[in-house]
């Protein structure tokens, strides 16, 4: 059993004079019970991957002052430990994989342009980027659900439903280097998904079945 105040968590550099640099709590203390650390590190999500992602260092953890083999703990380290040149390349490796048409694939690599198909009842999709699109506040919204524990979507398919409202299913990078091969688009078009539902104002994750390469957009079937 985990001692009551045994973890703490480590940047992998050194400060000036040798000492290892740790993440403290908002109360400078800097030792966690394993749930404080785990509910740390998702709610600094926002700020940790800009200092050891960008700059390439490593976090790691320490309980009593020897390393952690928590299963838990080394899930949520392993998110912090991606650098941003390793989730650019598998982004682009994804963009690949649905063959879009060529400007929109060349805006999106070059330009991070967000794009999206939508379904107008015909046999392919229409494609659209973000910027000045019609249904831009719902798919902004879609994108913000999904991007919960720094997934990082990278293109949206939208559906109109009988009701008046949408499915948004946005395609997403966890920052689990181990689930990118079964997040990427499989032989007969599985991928994994967030939902968006405008009338729920919810979403659901799973995996959902496209077509890639309609006139150069992406339809979803199932």
């Amino acid at each position: 059993m985990a001692s009551a105040m045994g973890y703490r968590v480590y940047v992998g550099v050194k400060d000036d004079v040798g000492d290892k640099i740790y993440m403290a709590k908002e109360d400078g203390s800097a030792d966690f019970t394993k749930e404080e650390l785990v509910d740390y590190l998702c709610e600094k999500l926002a700020f940790i991957p800009e200092k050891v992602r960008q700059r390439h260092w490593h976090l790691t953890a320490e309980k009593d002052g020897k390393p952690v083999s928590d299963e838990d703990i080394d899930y949520f380290l392993e998110m912090y430990n991606v650098t941003e040149a390793e989730v650019e390349a598998e982004r682009i490796r994804r963009l690949k994989q649905l063959h879009l048409e060529k400007m929109a694939l060349k805006d999106t690599i070059k330009n991070h342009t967000m794009w999206i198909s939508e379904n107008m009842d015909m046999p392919w999709n229409v494609n659209y980027f973000l910027p000045g699109y019609s249904y831009a506040k719902e798919v902004r919204q879609a994108m913000k659900k999904v991007s919960v524990c720094g997934a990082i979507p990278y293109f949206a398919i939208v559906d109109h439903m009988r009701d008046g409202s949408l499915w948004i299913s946005v395609l997403y990078i966890s920052l689990h280097k181990e689930d990118w091969p079964y997040e990427r688009v499989s032989p007969n078009g599985m991928v994994s998904s967030g939902v968006y539902n405008t009338a729920l104002d919810d979403v659901d994750f799973g995996t959902i079945q496209i077509r890639c390469g309609l006139a150069g957009s992406v339809k979803r079937y199932a």
